[in-house]
């Protein structure tokens, strides 16, 4: 019964990562690939109104330390790159790699050309961060209600035995207490 409860409570959503084979194929397509510091990371576009998720497309500018492939009449020493940003939070819900940077990540990136200008080739897939910066942020916090949520699924993934069973000894406690009460009053009601 609760684990039937937990079904309709917390519903199962089926998440995959694409084939290692694929992500490769996309890192060898890719017509760029670079390492550089994020020196800026703005927010474009919010489209937390527009999907179940909240995300955001942003807007980060890399300053070039290395030039693996490119183009050759193009020339990099900047480069600004388009990408989606899903909260941390959420990661789990998606199945994706999250790509959060932050001003002074160091990254190696495969990009692609999209519609706004370069891309990663593969979302998250296709950036590798090598170093972090340490102060970082959430630029979509998380709401109450979904932390609380995340915090009981997560205490359920982890503590679901101690879970059953804590319920089971408390449903036996109730039941024995139970059972002496009507006991007791039973046998009140025989002394007169």
């Amino acid at each position: 019964m609760v684990f039937g409860l937990c079904l309709l409570l917390f519903p199962a959503r089926i998440c995959a990562s694409p084939a290692p084979s694929e992500i490769t194929k996309a890192k060898e397509k890719a017509p760029v690939h670079l390492i550089g510091v994020v020196i800026s990371d703005r927010l474009y576009q919010d489209q937390t109104n527009e999907a179940d998720h909240p995300s955001q497309i942003r807007r980060m500018a890399l300053s070039v330390k290395q030039l693996i492939k490119a183009p050759q009449e193009q020339s990099f020493s900047e480069v600004i790159i388009y990408y989606v940003y899903r909260p941390s939070w959420i990661q789990d819900e998606l199945g994706s790699v999250p790509l959060s940077v932050a001003v002074g990540d160091v990254v190696e990136v495969w990009l692609k050309q999209g519609k706004r200008g370069w891309e990663p080739a593969l979302g998250g897939w296709t950036v590798q961060h090598l170093s972090y910066a340490e102060k970082r942020s959430e630029p979509i916090p998380e709401p109450f209600l979904h932390m609380a949520e995340r915090y009981i699924k997560t205490s359920w993934r982890y503590h679901s035995g101690g879970m059953v069973w804590g319920g089971v000894i408390f449903f036996l406690f109730v039941f024995v207490l139970f059972v002496k009460l009507f006991n007791l009053d039973r046998a009140s009601t025989e002394d007169r």
